[in-house]
């Protein structure tokens, strides 16, 4: 979640703008499966794609370079940060906010700081949040997200979307030693629910 403060939730959508490209290849992925031909490489670039939004889904993270937006209601207050979800951030394309004319309005740069190690935009020492906005949803941040090199992406995480793929192709659906290898692959990377 992202928070100006504990107590203060300010995150109102996200959608994505540009989806990453395939963090496998079907040659690779059938590879794993034992899948010969290619009869099957419309259904395995299928399940390439499922799996991986599987493993973000399951957590909360961007695997390759995609491009999303995020929208929120209101700026943190005072000097608050904004975390940006889905780790780990690469850029922030822009920030764009609608003023109480609902005239939109580009928050320059060098007012904030983006650090991709937490995933967070700060306030530089002399930047302030703007605060004429408009009353519903005034704020649209356009940010990457992902690893920028398949290399980059953790082995463990490349597995589970390779196992995944596998309960596609030969199940259906996983049977309950494949959940608990998945589950350890990629609980390294999941953020444990507080409260």
């Amino acid at each position: 979640m992202i928070y100006g403060y504990a107590t203060e939730p300010i995150r109102t959508g996200l959608q994505l703008v540009t989806a990453a490209a395939p963090v496998l290849q079907v040659g690779d992925a059938k590879a794993h499966c034992r899948i010969d031909g290619s009869a099957d490489d419309a259904s395995v670039a299928q399940w390439i794609a499922a799996a991986t939004r599987k493993v973000e889904r399951d957590t909360e993270r961007a695997l390759y370079t995609q491009t999303w937006q995020l929208t929120l209601d209101t700026f943190p207050s005072w000097r608050g940060a904004i975390e940006i979800p889905l780790p780990p951030l690469t850029a922030v394309a822009s920030i764009i906010y609608y003023d109480s004319g609902n005239a939109p309005r580009t928050f320059d740069a060098a007012n904030y700081i983006v650090e991709p190690i937490t995933g967070r935009i700060g306030l530089t020492p002399t930047g302030t949040w703007p605060t004429d906005l408009r009353a519903f949803a005034p704020i649209v941040i356009q940010f990457i997200c992902g690893s920028v090199q398949i290399a980059a992406i953790p082995e463990n995480l490349l597995h589970a979307v390779r196992l995944a793929v596998a309960w596609f192709s030969e199940n259906r659906e996983p049977t309950r030693a494949e959940i608990t290898s998945y589950d350890a692959l990629i609980a390294p990377f999941v953020v444990p629910a507080i409260g």
